[in-house]
């Protein structure tokens, strides 16, 4: 008895133990996430709604922003321009609210993709962070060809001279992180 009682309160102890080692890890983490957040380092911002697809009538690479509503209303038009009826424009107030676009250009095949995967705020720039794949060379794709975009919308940007466009970084794997 002596010994299943000395077995139960090692066992709860060494949880504990663990429960409190664990805790403290993650209260170190959320720590150094408020500090970064108060020193102004890094900051991860919103993405509140995405646009994307594989048909977009811009043929051309390019990224965009978008801050004024005669802005969004042409490049809607024009993204939408292969598309019968095309969808009715997003209603987007841009006094609290900017739209960054990405485009892939003109592909010979299906299988490509462009994605806006973050969007960081650090110091005195802004990083946009691009996703961008291909299909692989033996992979069956659609025979046609495709224009990838990607619109997301975030949280007011007033200085456009802050956005750093960039490629996502990689891991191991050859997925972004």
């Amino acid at each position: 008895m002596n010994i299943l009682l000395a077995g139960l309160f090692l066992g709860f102890g060494f949880i504990f133990n663990l429960a409190c080692w664990v805790d403290s890890e993650s209260s170190k983490t959320v720590k150094e996430s408020v500090e970064k957040a108060q020193t102004g380092q890094e900051n991860e911002m919103k993405i509140l709604q995405t646009f994307k697809g594989a048909f977009s009538g811009v043929t051309q690479a390019k990224s965009l922003v978008i801050n004024k509503k005669e802005d969004w209303e042409n490049l809607w038009k024009e993204v939408h321009s292969l598309t019968i009826p095309p969808p009715p424009l997003p209603d987007i107030d841009f006094t609290k609210h900017t739209v960054l676009a990405a485009f892939m250009g003109q592909k010979p095949t299906g299988g490509y993709t462009i994605s806006i995967s973050k969007v960081i705020k650090k110091d005195k720039e802004i990083l946009v962070y691009l996703e961008s794949k291909e299909p692989p060379r033996d992979a069956m794709t659609i025979q046609s060809l495709t224009a990838p975009y990607c619109m997301v919308v975030v949280p007011k940007i007033e200085d456009e001279k802050m956005i750093q466009w960039q490629e996502a970084p990689k891991t191991g794997d050859n997925k972004p992180q």
